[in-house]
């Protein structure tokens, strides 16, 4: 209930509740109620606490690489990992961004096509 006092009061100091609002859900009760499936990020393969997990799956990262407008280098990286079968997803902020991206990508002959974040597609690159 603590929590909730905390939540509540750090509303209304944003501006997102009005002091005399009154909530309808206690959500401590509606999260405990929650039956979905969860995924938990960790550097260590270790238990977190009483948490007890269905399974473990090791996950490979890198960090970003800056290219800094070099295409050969950015197609050539591109082709490297899709010949290792790994997923490479491009990002613009905007859809107007995305097109440049893609028309320069086409110039170095990379044809990529643009989809939306539930759209990805395996294995496609030409």
């Amino acid at each position: 209930m603590l929590k909730m006092k905390l939540f509540i009061s750090e509303e209304i100091k944003a501006g997102a509740m009005l002091n005399s609002q009154k909530l309808r859900h206690n959500f401590e009760q509606v999260v405990q109620k929650v039956k979905q499936a969860q995924v938990i990020f960790s550097l260590f393969q270790k238990g977190m606490g009483r948490l007890k997990f269905d399974q473990i799956l090791n996950f490979t990262t890198r960090e970003v690489q800056q290219f800094f407008s070099q295409m050969p280098l950015i197609k050539s990286e591109l082709k490297r990992f899709a010949n290792e079968e790994n997923t490479v997803i491009l990002q613009a902020d905007s859809a107007t961004r995305a097109k440049q991206i893609t028309q320069n990508l086409v110039d170095y002959g990379v044809d990529l096509p643009i989809v939306k974040s539930d759209q990805i597609l395996i294995k496609k690159l030409k």
